[in-house]
């Protein structure tokens, strides 16, 4: 594979405005959830405590989400993946996909999960991945959490 070009984004506009010339040379990694219920209430769930890719331990008290706000929620995540698959699949001449899940599952050594995947030698070792997973249950913290899951 050797050196390529690399950009972070969930910006789908940003994805379908990267130079032909970038999108047919370069592999598109794309990682994203199937789970859209479960998207959506990570995404809720880590604008109200504010702990996005690393968590503490601060106690955070349960709270409702309003039922209308994660129908919203849901709907946006199932949008952007129609849209990927629509505009942006379409566009690039190679896209490897990983599955949030598929991440989390092979967590203990994800690096070498990812090279595999990747066809690469893992250069880079080994971090504990289990430490970046938020260790609230989100069934005790979302009030409705029941409701929602319908």
């Amino acid at each position: 594979m050797g050196q390529g070009w690399v950009a972070h984004s969930n910006n789908i506009n940003a994805l379908a405005n990267v130079p032909a010339t970038i999108r047919q040379v370069h592999t598109l990694l794309i990682i994203r959830r199937q789970d859209t219920f479960a998207q959506a209430l990570s995404h809720i769930i880590a604008e109200r405590t504010n702990e996005w890719f690393s968590y503490t331990s601060q106690p955070v008290q349960p709270f409702e989400i309003d039922p209308e706000i994660f129908r919203m929620r849901v709907q946006s995540c199932q949008a952007w993946n129609t849209k990927f698959e629509c505009e942006i699949r379409p566009i690039y001449k190679n896209i490897i996909d990983f599955g949030y899940e598929e991440l989390v599952a092979h967590s203990d050594r994800v690096e070498d999960h990812v090279a595999q995947r990747l066809a690469v030698a893992n250069q880079h070792g080994h971090k504990d991945w289990s430490l970046n997973r938020n260790p609230r249950d989100y069934q005790h913290l979302v009030k409705n959490y029941q409701d929602l899951a319908g």
